[in-house]
């Protein structure tokens, strides 16, 4: 972790000035915050996921039911299934 001195003209880090300390507590003042827009977005963003992931579950399954009903028929009626029809 670094700790960079800030200017306090212009509150820009100065990379070049060192800094000292003898504790080793240290207190974080304006850490990030999360706005509520931001956390709107990962819960939106999350339960988008969550319906594409069971969507394609759902769509695989029918994909394969699908598939193995046309077998079936094929296999009733003497004919010979293939995938490509």
């Amino acid at each position: 972790m670094h700790a960079w001195e800030v200017d306090n003209e212009t509150g820009i880090p100065d990379p070049s000035a060192v800094a000292y300390t003898t504790s080793n507590m240290f207190i974080i003042y304006g850490g990030p915050e999360l706005r509520p827009k931001e956390i709107a977005g990962v819960v939106i963003g999350s339960f988008v996921a969550l319906v594409l992931v069971a969507g394609a579950f759902v769509g695989v399954a029918w994909y394969m039911r699908r598939r193995g009903s046309r077998a079936a028929a094929a296999d009733v009626s003497g004919e010979r299934y293939t995938d490509a029809a």
